[in-house]
């Protein structure tokens, strides 16, 4: 008998393995949503780390103008050092395109968040000393 009322008092886990009632639950989902985000980034970043190394090229976002409303072109650079970037001569504009920055330009990039993902965006061209 002694056994038996022993045994009604043992913890079980509840489904999942979480506990019932848990004061932080609504953090969870956050807690989720932050993991997934960030392994989308890793893997990203894994991706154009592979891809600068066998190509020597990293995309990087050129604005075009005269668009009216606020559009952002990928094309493909050479990464000199630190935040400069050079847009190589063979690129092609497209006809109806006008871009900020023209192929066989060196540009500084900076991060920027695009539709939640991390971009290199060319802002300026260096100045020269």
């Amino acid at each position: 008998v002694l056994h038996g009322l022993m045994m009604g008092n043992l913890k079980h886990k509840t489904e999942g393995g979480h506990k019932r009632g848990h004061s932080n639950m609504d953090h969870w989902v956050y807690t989720d949503e932050i993991k997934t985000a960030t392994r989308k980034r890793r893997r990203a970043e894994a991706k154009e780390i592979i891809r600068e190394g066998m190509t020597g090229l990293r995309e990087i976002y050129v604005h075009l103008e005269n668009e009216g409303t606020e559009v952002w072109r990928p094309v493909d650079a050479k990464h000199i050092e630190a935040d400069l970037y050079l847009i190589p001569e063979d690129t092609v504009v497209p006809d109806d395109e006008t871009w900020q920055f023209q192929p066989g330009t060196v540009v500084r990039c900076t991060h920027a968040d695009k539709q939640g993902e991390d971009c290199l965006i060319a802002v300026e061209t260096p100045r020269q000393s």
